[in-house]
């Protein structure tokens, strides 16, 4: 954030869970850690092709009315 004041929000990162195939609470803290790093610097993590487990875990957690989820849903399957 060199250059810039507190006051400059920093903006949209977005993170890609379309690798994503485990979640625990290991991985579920570092999601929260990094979306309350993003909003100590007045930016948004915004969570993208969020797949159905981990999309389950947001919800039974209340993480879902807590992150930044898009509207992208999972990614679509590679075609070999």
């Amino acid at each position: 954030m060199r250059g810039q004041s507190a006051s400059t929000p920093v903006g949209e990162h977005h993170l890609d869970l379309s690798g994503l195939r485990f979640v625990d609470c290991t991985r579920l803290r570092t999601l929260v850690q990094a979306h309350n790093e993003c909003l100590a610097h007045r930016g948004t993590l915004i969570l993208d092709h969020v797949g159905r487990p981990a999309a389950r875990l947001l919800e039974l957690t209340g993480l879902s009315e807590v992150l930044f989820i898009s509207d992208k849903g999972p990614a679509p399957a590679r075609v070999r």
